[in-house]
């Protein structure tokens, strides 16, 4: 099973149930309590040549088993395909299963089910995990088809309710609860976070591909294995309220505030969110009056359906709420209640620093919509490997560290922006009008133009600001949910590294402390002249010591949004920007705290729910989905990671950097001499070009913190003999953690902190090196592609977005892997030979959005128009090698080789792996050339 991570919450509000099972008590029989049944489908995988697209499989795959297990009464259900029933009937019995042999499970399940547990007008919460095959035997392959076609299930980044609950059988009230949203990785990782055990769990493990063969050679294994997933989805759903509530209660939380069964929200996004946003609440004396504080500074929706309801009422109490007594006034209760509970608000006060507010501005405040992601760049293009020790290095806890030293700003900011028409000021002229009112992080500009000198530190955004307020919530970018995605805020565009040219690149409190120190004198002055598009900051003077006085002043504040005399473009909105600062460390910090604190007491499921708190609230603060987003903090965030990883690559010359990290030999770090000249961003954006053969003031040498006489070749010889000594995985974890891992960190920290001591740079965080990828060599090809050859754990590979089938069992190890894979594994060889087969396999299952799309498409889309959502498809591909990793120096640039096209009038077109029939440095070498032989 693959993971979802969007999912509509529970309803609160749906028809009571008034009618009950047949096994429950009159006392179980509570109408506000809603019937949970849990859902799984078993099924015959099975693929077919499609005859509509050439290298394309389609999957026919035949339905065996559907599952549920009602939670109220215990009873447990398996639908079968009828030529099945015999060989499960006896065991069904002995396990105490209701078995009901059925003609074809795509004709649906649930409804027979609901009349079997004779629920009426019920409302019901239906667990399942991911797959929209269980859906399709649920409901029936028609009927969910006509749901996903009618928009009553969408898919956001999951399967959810879009106009509310379900109607299936007599009034039965169905609101999908997919558990997919809670989990990174799968069923059995969920599992284990919450610490809920699955039986026979891997039993099948070698039938999952020909689970009919299971069915018919292991029938009872087959049954415990099927319900075991079913019922387990009871358990992990139950544990992980009881989880979320315990951070709930760590945070300080009333109660009265938690989560429950029936409003727990169904992804760890949407739960961090609403944690945080309670958080902050929670600092308000007068909760009410906070809510209404935000609400009076927010901006309605005109195409609200209670439009102009809300805006009379939010009028009438902008003129009589002053006070918090006010909020007192009986006459004023039923309009209050409406306004704060209303949902005709585009935004409230907090949500005038997201997204979604800025990229829909007129005016180049659009440009503020923006958050860049993490640094993903290859620093050694010309080169693809590492010989003789190679070391995997990250900043530790990249972005939960860096959140917990921040401040999260209530209040709206101060904007600066201009029209098209209008020459933007520069940096210089921002600085001398601002920085005495600019308060550390809590500021960021975004910047364009030429320089005359190269850097390698900020990057650009290649999108205009038409396109940014052309797009619809459905056109944001959708992430995966797992990686540390390079453009937080969804926005779709190009974000790149163009080294004399920046466009649309953002500048912070950090960046320019670090333009500042390192910057040589010529450099300065081009930077200062860059023009500010725009930028964003809370105000020094306008800053006030604590929330309820905040509160108190939003009250008081006589402020608007107006048109002057009704005129075109004689627009005013003198809201405060008065704001409060509520330090993360209050949040984040104690949330790291309580973690080391459960995990020393081998609390782990809590700890695990911890740190996926920890590490989704940077996400939350950077997305456009949530009204707690806020892109003045997260691009100082994001700005700050940054800025780690290029000092950790100038000192450490890192070959790659991916986020937070990347590999290195410790045979060949950077080193300045102490007569050295500090050299300026021209000289650090090529390390390749480091050491000084004029004055040999720079300088590449081992990394030092070895013992006197010994080199780094001895020492991984020594480490490796030590992993042949070691004798079970208790005295491996120990040893990685308790001496590798400290003494690499503690060498590389120390050199690091020493390198950039001269510049008067701190870095910012702490080091961790993955000590499992120690190694002898390391292959690294593009920005993110690598390998590891290491001394103890094999060869480890990471090609994002590429899938390696040699490994596999059954039909998948059939798949042509794709040839990344063998280029990478060549080079750690020491070969010189780059793949000759380019053609790869790409195996998918087919999204609802994809299937939607098909259903709409003329002839686009004709190999999977009558397939279902949840369909396993393979394509036969061809793998393309194009070179935009190597060093650009302006965006045309960029703009030329990313749109070189892979056909010509319906010919292949090959890019750089043309020249592979020379090798892999024939290829490297026309690729840093920038060009395509003949």
């Amino acid at each position: 099973m693959d993971t979802l991570d969007q999912i509509l919450d529970f309803p609160s509000t749906v028809s009571d149930c008034l009618a009950s099972t047949s096994a429950q008590t009159e006392e179980d029989q509570d109408t506000n309590t809603a019937h949970t049944i849990a859902l799984d489908a078993e099924w015959h995988s099975k693929l077919t040549v499609s005859l509509k697209k050439a290298g394309c499989q389609v999957d026919i795959s035949e339905a065996l088993t559907v599952q549920y297990y009602h939670h109220e009464s215990g009873r447990q259900f398996v639908y079968v395909q009828e030529e099945y029933f015999t060989y499960l009937e006896q065991y069904a019995f002995a396990l105490g299963i209701e078995l009901i042999p059925w003609s074809n499970l795509d004709d649906g399940t649930l409804e027979d089910l609901l009349i079997r547990l004779n629920l009426q007008n019920c409302r019901i919460r239906l667990l399942m995990f991911f797959s929209a095959r269980d859906l399709r035997y649920a409901f029936g392959k028609k009927q969910a088809e006509y749901y996903y076609t009618n928009k009553q299930l969408v898919k956001m980044r999951g399967i959810k309710n879009r106009k509310g609950p379900l109607t299936i059988g007599e009034g039965n009230q169905i609101s999908i609860h997919d558990l997919a949203g809670w989990a990174a990785k799968g069923l059995a990782q969920l599992t284990a976070a919450v610490g809920v055990e699955m039986a026979d769990k891997h039993e099948l493990d070698d039938y999952k591909c020909r689970m009919d063969e299971a069915l018919v050679k292991h029938p009872e294994t087959f049954l415990r294995y099927a319900m075991g997933d079913t019922t387990a989805l009871v358990s992990i759903f139950e544990e992980y309220v009881k989880l979320v509530r315990k951070v709930q209660e760590t945070l300080g939380i009333p109660e009265e505030d938690w989560f429950t069964e029936d409003t727990i929200a169904q992804t760890v996004g949407t739960l961090t969110s609403e944690v945080l946003y309670t958080h902050i609440r929670n600092q308000a004396s007068n909760k009410q009056a906070f809510d209404f504080a935000l609400k009076k500074l927010g901006i309605l929706n005109s195409g609200a359906k209670n439009y102009r309801k809300t805006r009379e009422n939010l009028n009438k109490l902008r003129r009589e709420i002053k006070t918090s007594a006010d909020l007192e006034r009986k006459e004023l209760q039923n309009d209050l209640k409406a306004i704060i509970n209303s949902k005709s608000f585009l935004h409230t006060a907090l949500g005038q620093a997201g997204v979604q507010y800025f990229a829909k501005q007129s005016d180049s405040s659009v440009f503020l919509a923006l958050v860049q992601g993490g640094r993903c760049n290859n620093e050694l293009s010309t080169k693809y490997r590492v010989t003789g020790v190679a070391l995997d290095i990250d900043m530790n806890s990249c972005y939960g560290e860096a959140l917990r030293s921040f401040t999260y700003p209530i209040g709206l900011p101060t904007v600066i922006s201009q029209y098209d028409e209008e020459k933007p000021m520069t940096v210089r002229e921002f600085l001398t009008r601002y920085e005495s009112e600019l308060v550390p992080n809590l500021w960021h500009i975004v910047v364009s133009g030429k320089l005359p000198f190269r850097q390698d530190l900020i990057f650009s955004k290649d999108v205009s600001a038409q396109k940014i307020r052309s797009l619809k919530d459905e056109d944001y970018e959708r992430g995966d949910g797992v990686e540390q995605r390079t453009e937080v805020s969804h926005i779709p565009g190009d974000f790149l590294l163009c080294q004399t040219q920046i466009e649309n690149g953002i500048i912070t409190s950090d960046i320019l402390n670090a333009i500042n120190r390192v910057s040589a004198d010529r450099e300065k002055k081009s930077w200062l002249d860059l023009e500010v598009q725009a930028g964003a900051f809370y105000a020094k003077s306008d800053q006030i010591d604590t929330l309820d006085e905040w509160v108190d002043h939003a009250l008081q504040d006589e402020g608007e949004r107006t048109v002057i005399d009704n005129r075109h473009g004689n627009n005013k909105d003198d809201r405060t920007r008065k704001w409060v600062g509520l330090s993360m460390e209050d949040f984040t910090g104690l949330l790291v705290t309580e973690r080391r604190r459960a995990k020393d007491n081998g609390e782990m499921a809590y700890q695990e729910t911890l740190k996926l708190f920890i590490n989704t609230t940077y996400g939350v603060i950077a997305s456009p989905y949530f009204e707690v987003g806020n892109t003045i903090l997260a691009n100082n965030i994001t700005a700050r990671a940054r800025l780690g990883a290029w000092m950790m690559n100038k000192s450490l010359h890192t070959v790659q950097s991916i986020t937070d990290g990347g590999g290195y030999s410790p045979l060949s770090v950077a080193y300045l001499k102490p007569n050295a000249k500090q050299p300026g961003f021209n000289t650090f954006a090529d390390i390749s070009n480091w050491k000084d053969n004029r004055n040999y003031t720079r300088t590449v040498a081992p990394l030092a913190g070895l013992p006197d006489g010994t080199t780094w070749e001895q020492w991984i010889a020594e480490v490796k003999e030590r992993y042949s000594t070691l004798q079970d995985a208790k005295e491996i974890d120990d040893y990685e953690k308790e001496e590798l891992g400290k003494f690499l960190n503690a060498t590389a920290k120390d050199h690091i902190d020493k390198f950039w001591e001269r510049y008067g740079l701190s870095f910012p965080f702490d080091i961790e090196h993955k000590v499992q990828n120690t190694s002898t060599a390391m292959a690294y090809f593009k920005k993110g592609d690598y390998a590891f050859r290491t001394i103890n754990y094999g060869d480890v590979f990471k090609s994002r977005g590429n899938k390696d089938f040699s490994t596999q069992k059954g039909p998948n190890a059939e798949l042509k892997s794709h040839p990344t894979f063998k280029l990478l594994t060549n080079i750690l060889d020491g070969t010189d030979d780059f793949p000759e087969e380019m053609e790869y396999n790409e195996q998918y299952f087919l999204s609802l959005t994809a299937w939607t799309i098909a259903q709409k498409s003329t002839n686009g889309y004709t190999h999977i128009v009558d397939q279902h959502p949840g369909d396993e498809i393979i394509e036969t591909r061809t793998a393309r090698f194009n070179n935009t990793h190597i060093p650009i120096l302006k965006i045309k640039d960029y703009e030329r080789r990313n749109s070189r096209k892979a056909e010509n009038h319906g010919k292949p077109v090959e890019f750089f792996e043309r020249a592979r029939k020379y090798g892999i440095s024939a290829v490297v070498r026309a690729m840093n050339a920038d060009e395509l032989s003949r």
